[in-house]
This record gives structure tokens, sequence and C-alpha cells, in this order.
């Protein structure tokens, strides 16, 4: 009786609009809208299709990573990047989705927020549009957030609808590129002044590097650039602690927090964000460098 309700109510939510928006949507600002970038590309994405290169993590993943600038250097790359992606729905979406016989290399973006955020925005994104629903109730299990069995409610009605947005600037094979360039002060000082890490993430993600190990998947961990502005010390913590990984598991890291020749004012649209400018320069730096630690991928 209860659960007949509930689902009743639910369809109204969902099935009456306002303004072209379904109630469902304005009742919670923690649901994510059905389609953009992260619904087109697990829908595009085949798993038994041979990539050079896989790309996991958050917005400075799918922002970062240009598959047209890999293309162009002779390597197949694919970007599972997502919406602010938490190490811990990392786990869930490469156990799913990588494929240790037809992908050579994964490059996990790792960042410190990542590690820090409760990752329901990830968690409600990836529920709303990622194609495989053992992924979407893995993360939504892993949560424990009550929310999410609304978000589960909504990816139910969701399944015969049409994507309800598409994202502007979508590139095929999972990027998002910005062509924009700084346009307002930011507060250097302040950021990531939080930088706790949380245990959930770091157990994941170590389950992670035991994953790929088992499946003897080659993962290298990159640390995407940052504005030289923003203060060095606050991440060496967390540096540290990547290095340690490095070491117990024998993976390569490539640091480039700060470790660039991109300028705030030319190569960023925010203070964490590469525009296309700033991508395609990255890009090419990495994949001289990932080609010296693989030769077979020349």
């Amino acid at each position: 009786m209860t659960f007949g309700v509930y689902s009743l109510v639910m369809a109204i939510c969902f099935y009456v609009s306002i303004s072209g928006t379904p109630l469902i949507y304005r009742s919670s600002e923690a649901l994510h809208w059905y389609g953009g970038d992260t619904q087109r590309k697990f829908a595009e994405f085949d798993r038994d299709k041979e990539y050079d290169v896989i790309v996991l993590g958050s917005s400075r993943a799918y922002r970062g990573y240009d598959p047209r600038v890999f293309k162009a250097n002779g390597l197949a790359m694919y970007n599972l990047g997502t919406h602010a992606q938490g190490i811990s729905n990392t786990y869930f979406v490469a156990k799913e989705y990588l494929n240790p016989k037809k992908h050579k290399l994964v490059l996990l973006d790792v960042h410190l927020g990542s590690f820090i955020s409760d990752g329901l925005e990830s968690t409600s994104d990836l529920i709303a549009n990622v194609e495989s629903t053992k992924v979407a109730f893995n993360v939504a299990w892993n949560q424990a957030d009550i929310r999410c069995l609304n978000m589960l409610g909504v990816r139910f009605f969701n399944q015969w609808s049409e994507p309800l947005y598409e994202e502007e600037n979508y590139v095929e094979g999972g990027y998002v590129f910005h062509t924009g360039k700084k346009q307002e002060s930011f507060e250097y000082k302040n950021y990531y002044k939080k930088n706790t890490m949380m245990e959930s993430h770091l157990h994941h993600f170590k389950a992670l590097l035991e994953f790929c190990k088992m499946e003897q998947i080659k993962i290298g961990l990159v640390m995407h650039p940052l504005p030289k502005e923003v203060s060095k010390e606050r991440f060496h913590p967390f540096i540290e602690k990547m290095k340690a990984y490095q070491k117990e598991y024998d993976i390569p890291i490539y640091n480039y927090y700060f470790n660039h020749g991109l300028s705030i004012d030319k190569h960023f649209y925010d203070i964490s964000h590469l525009n296309e400018a700033g991508a395609s320069i990255f890009c090419k730096t990495l994949i001289q460098d990932i080609k010296k630690s693989y030769p077979e991928l020349n």
C-alpha cells in the first residue's frame, strides 16, 4: 500500500510539468536532470571497443582530457569523467566499464576534491544518467542517503523518456570544452582550505587499485594542472599520500599540479578547470609522458 502510494505520487510529480519542468525536479535540488554529457557518453560508450586510453575522474577529467588531441597523436581515448565524480563512485564505474582485454591504459585524474566531497552530486548525476543499472544501484547504496530513493524512482520513469537537454560543446568521446577565459577574481587563499580526505574515498581508492592489479589493468595517476597562484602547501599532504600508493602499487604519477607553463589568464576558465586551449597544451604534454612510460603506445 505504502509503495503504491509512493509510486503514484512519483508518477504524478514526474509527468506533470510547469513551464516544461517536471514537478519532481522542483521538489529537490539534489535531483540531477536526465541528459547532458553524462547520459550521452555512457549511451555511446562501447565496452568491447579497443581503446588505448580510458580517462576516469571528475569535471577536471571530462573538461581537461580532449580525445581529439589524443587521436591526433595516434591514441584512441574515451573520457568517462563525470560531474564531481568522487573516488568511491569512480570505483563502481571502473568495475563495470573497464575491459582488461580491450583497454590498454587507464588514466585516473586524482584531485583532492574527489577525496573530500560527500559525493552526492556525483551520485545524483550517475543515477540519472549512467547506462548500467548495476552502477546506479551501487552508488545509491554506497551513498546511504534517503534522497537516493527518489533518484532511483526518477530513473525508473526516465527509461521511457528522451533526454531533457543536451550539453553544449560536447565532443564525441566524452569531452566537454569551454572556450572562455578567466572573467572574475578568485579567492586563491580559500581554495581547498578544507583538505581532510574521507576514509570511504580512501577505502574505495585502494579497492580500485587492487581491482586494476587483479585484472592486470595498467593505470596511471594524473594530477591535472592548477593555477600557480593557488597555495602549493595545501596540496602537499595529498601529494605525499598519492606517492605512498604509487610506491605500494608500483604505478606512475604524472604530477602537473604546478609543473606546467599554463597561465590563469589564458588557459583556465575558472580556478580549477582548463579551457579548450589549456586542455590542448596539457594533453600534448601528458601524451608525451605516458608514451615514455608505456612505449607500446607509440
